[in-house]
């Protein structure tokens, strides 16, 4: 194991509680949308790694490094400068980033 917790109450704050500016607008996180865990709605170039909660963390973070890795291959193929995911439709489901790792 990299870390082990031994105490109760672990309050872990997403991206270490950073505020995130667009133009000089504030982004509220908790109002965008994960893609492909790795991305996030409204936010431009931004690629983060969480790993699985219930299997082993590597094997998420190794595909999501796969896929960013695609990702950038692509943009310089085209030469594209900016990747950022959409919102989604309004028709699906949300939920907290957190609570869909397990999906």
């Amino acid at each position: 194991a990299d870390l082990i917790v031994t105490a109760t109450g672990l309050n872990v704050k997403f991206l270490k509680g950073i505020t995130v500016h667009i133009d000089e607008q504030v982004i509220d996180l908790s109002q965008t949308t994960s893609y492909k865990g790795t991305m996030l709605s409204r936010i431009p170039n931004l690629a983060i790694s969480f790993g699985y909660t219930n299997a082993s963390w590597t094997l998420k973070s190794e595909l999501i490094c796969q896929y960013v890795c695609r990702l950038m291959a692509y943009m310089d193929k085209h030469q594209y400068q900016t990747a950022l995911p959409k919102e989604p439709d309004s028709d699906i489901e949300q939920m907290p980033f957190g609570e869909c790792q397990g999906l």
